[in-house]
């Protein structure tokens, strides 16, 4: 028998017959195979009141760290105490008769500890009651399970220090948040969050939406592109939260992962940059029809006026010839007002609106209320009060976006077909280095809780702030940026009055400029006749100008720009030459370039025409040569100025 079987008798203390054999040689063959098993096993007896080991395997003992035959007749309480050996009555089975699953630890000589999960079964021979006990080893498990443990702990401190929220839901509740998500919810405790309905936590108009989310992820177990949802944030600003979700599986359930995060100011950004685009877009179209109408009308207001000069005098009275002369003079007085409407939509084409330099206030406010008067022509009375004011150092195009915004903002505020209504523009010196524009109402004004918020660029929730929002936002950037102050106040007798003030330029201070709103000097008269050449590639434009200065002047027509080279490399006797700046093929800058490489001298001559839409690399030309320029549509006094001025420059 193998040494194994230490302390087990297999067979009688008489002579062995052939089933005692039989048994004693199937006993052998079972405890073999217990010896081998990866489990420890103990056989235990418990008939007496001490229970014993009578059998152990290999593997028990190198789990208990000792020899097979010390281990063998040990009491079993001393190798596992936890287990409760104690029999509770005689009659009773012993309590590890049938236990399972039962976690401990076994001690060492060592000292060293081996976590164990012991099994029991009950066993008898020949009457006598044993318990046998397999011992598995757990360590590595307690260590997984130690190492899991520690992992959890990391992720969750991970989660809950993200700089982002984490949210899991399914359809009806929030499983999970973190507190950057009890943040963006306007500071609502995380314990009051879970277990919640999600869409309660919505705008209203972002249920549906949820619902569609939600349910596309768990029925496609995938994940979608980012969702934007708006939710109440602290003090009830609405927040603007972009959802990226997957589907996944929380506590044996489906469940959606969300990563949220507060996207409000992105979205500001690019609510600015649309208007931008947009801005652009209109500044685009506004030059691209100022440059398309004024080529027409320049010879619309040159032939009416040539029309008009060669009509002799005639009495006033009913005569045919004197009622066409009058009709005249109101065709020209219409096409002089369509040319300052084209002016004023040219504020809108120009490419430099950062640049800074002296601004006159007055201007800017005239061609700002140009072209909004029709919108408040029906809905209030529009009064100005414009002061002669020092200059600014300002962006004439960031000044007019500013003021068109406010009375934009202040047109909508009023009640449309009511008339009776005022709105009042002053402009006014403020000492001792002030620049004041106040744009006022007589509405029914804003309230005071949105009146403190009415330069942030998301404000909803009240009738009285439909009005304000991020127009009013763009303005107190540009104002702010140019080291001015914009403020809004209710008036006590109502209405709502925007005031900006602007620093003034230090050198306009110290000589305060004359507006010259009232339109240029009479030219002197022209003392001899002069060579002119006109180039332009609309006949209309070349030969109104003709037409208007053949009688006084040698003029030559020419219809593009390398025509003209042509003409100019070959003849030096032209005083003056009135280019267009935009022509296909050789453009204005191409042909002052070209004569002064050949011809150098001659390009001084040219005084450039330009209708309203030339490009950023155009606009930096004509800041750069001293040439002398003249906007489409001009009148003949423009011209003669030019001409008079050429004919004394000549030898």
């Amino acid at each position: 028998m193998s040494s194994s079987l230490v302390g087990l008798p297999l067979g009688p203390e008489a002579g062995v017959g052939l089933l005692d054999q039989s048994v004693e040689v199937l006993a052998e063959a079972v405890l073999g195979a217990v010896d081998a098993a990866p489990v420890g096993v103990l056989v235990v007896s418990v008939a007496g009141s001490a229970p014993a080991v009578v059998h152990g395997s290999p593997t028990a003992a190198a789990m208990f760290g000792r020899p097979l035959a010390q281990l063998v007749g040990s009491p079993a309480d001393s190798l596992l105490p936890d287990l409760g050996w104690a029999r509770t009555g005689e009659d009773d089975a012993h309590p590890l008769a049938a236990a399972s699953n039962i976690e401990t630890a076994i001690t060492r000589p060592d000292g060293t500890t081996l976590p164990v999960e012991v099994s029991c079964a009950s066993v008898s021979r020949g009457g006598e009651e044993m318990v046998t006990v397999l011992l598995a080893d757990v360590s590595e498990r307690k260590r997984a399970e130690v190492a899991l443990r520690r992992s959890e702990a990391r992720f969750k401190r991970l989660i809950e220090s993200a700089p982002e929220g984490v949210l899991i839901v399914d359809e009806a509740a929030v499983l999970y948040a973190n507190p950057i998500v009890a943040e963006l919810l306007g500071g609502q405790p995380v314990g009051e969050l879970i277990g919640s309905d999600p869409r309660t936590l919505l705008h209203p108009d972002d249920v549906e939406k949820f619902d569609h989310t939600v349910r596309a992820i768990l029925r496609e177990q995938g994940q979608l592109p980012p969702c934007e949802f708006r939710v109440p944030g602290p003090g009830g600003k609405v927040v603007i939260l972009e959802w990226s979700s997957i589907a996944m599986e929380y506590e044996q359930r489906p469940a959606m992962l969300s990563l949220a995060r507060d996207v409000t100011d992105r979205k500001h950004v690019e609510s600015q940059l649309l208007q931008a685009d947009r801005l652009s877009a209109l500044g685009m179209l506004a030059g691209g029809m100022a440059h398309a109408i004024n080529n027409p009308l320049t010879y619309v207001l040159l032939n009416l006026a040539d029309v008009a000069r060669r009509l002799p005098d005639v009495p006033s009275g009913r005569s045919p010839l004197a009622e066409a002369l009058a009709r005249l003079k109101e065709a020209h007085q219409g096409a002089e007002r369509i040319a300052r409407i084209v002016r004023q939509m040219r504020m809108f084409s120009r490419s430099d609106d950062r640049v800074r330099g002296p601004v006159d206030v007055g201007r800017v406010l005239e061609a700002v209320v140009a072209m909004v008067g029709n919108e408040l022509r029906h809905r209030a009375r529009l009064v100005t009060h414009l002061a002669e004011v020092p200059l600014v150092q300002a962006s004439s195009a960031r000044l007019e976006h500013v003021f068109l915004n406010l009375l934009v903002h202040v047109a909508r505020a009023l009640p449309e077909g009511d008339t009776e209504g005022e709105v009042s523009i002053v402009l006014r010196s403020e000492p001792p280095d002030r620049v004041v524009v106040e744009v006022s109402d007589y509405g029914p004004g804003i309230e005071p809780a949105i009146l403190e918020r009415v330069f942030d660029p998301f404000l909803g929730g009240s009738d009285s702030a439909e009005r304000v929002g991020l127009g009013l936002s763009l303005c107190h950037s540009i104002v702010t940026d140019l080291g001015g102050e914009i403020a809004a106040e209710t008036r006590p007798a109502g209405g709502t009055c925007y005031r900006v003030s602007l620093p003034a330029d230090e050198t306009a201070l110290q000589h305060p400029p004359h507006s010259g709103r009232l339109g240029p000097p009479r030219p002197p008269p022209i003392t001899r006749r002069a060579r002119v050449m006109v180039v332009d590639d609309d006949p209309g434009v070349v030969s109104a100008l003709r037409l208007m200065l053949e009688d006084e002047h040698d003029v030559t027509s020419v219809a593009s720009g390398r025509e003209a080279l042509r003409r100019l490399v070959r003849d030096d006797g032209y005083d003056i030459v009135f280019c267009d700046l935009m022509m296909p093929e050789l453009s204005g800058k191409d042909l002052f370039e070209a004569l002064q490489l050949n011809c150098p001298g001659r390009e001084q001559r040219l005084v450039f025409m330009t209708g309203g839409a030339f490009t950023p690399e155009a606009a930096h030309f004509l800041k750069q040569v001293p040439n002398a320029r003249i906007e489409k549509p001009f009148d003949m006094d423009s011209v003669r100025i030019l001409l008079q001025y050429a004919t004394e420059r000549a030898p």
